[in-house]
């Protein structure tokens, strides 16, 4: 496997630019291991726009999910925090009374106070146990 056949093989393959990337830098790892190196071929992947579902389809797919799920989605929808910080939340970072949330930050965000609805509170509110995070159930961590 010599690496100018490597590159003419990428270069013919019916792949997409980023497939194509991955596969270079894999042969590039195996070539750094048994101490060779080579030109990497340089691919420029074609950016795409996300799909970004209407709000109604999101009411939708909170609605069809089990209760503690659609309680996180729906906290995850208002506030725009991240899933990481969602799971750590616990009972005392919630002011029902005002309808803020206090956000832990992740990542190197900055902590912060979000407003929520009353749809979550209410959500929030009848969950069956008060624990601490407020999200427990392995099934649900996302990680």
């Amino acid at each position: 496997m010599d690496p100018e056949s490597v590159k003419e093989v990428l270069a013919k393959a019916n792949l997409k630019a980023s497939t194509k990337v991955m596969y270079a830098v894999a042969y590039t790892m195996f070539l750094k291991f048994t101490g060779r190196s080579w030109e990497k071929p340089n691919y420029k992947p074609v950016e795409k726009i996300p799909f970004i579902p209407t709000e109604e389809e999101l009411d939708q797919f909170i609605a069809g999910c089990g209760r503690k799920m659609a309680t996180l989605l729906q906290l995850l929808k208002e506030t725009g925090c991240r899933v990481g910080e969602a799971l750590r939340l616990r009972w005392t970072d919630m002011d029902f009374e005002r309808g803020v949330v206090t956000i832990t930050p992740k990542k190197g965000s900055r902590p912060r106070i979000l407003p929520i609805s009353v749809k979550p509170v209410g959500m929030l509110n009848s969950l069956p146990e008060r624990r601490e995070p407020i999200f427990t159930d392995r099934k649900l961590v996302l990680r």
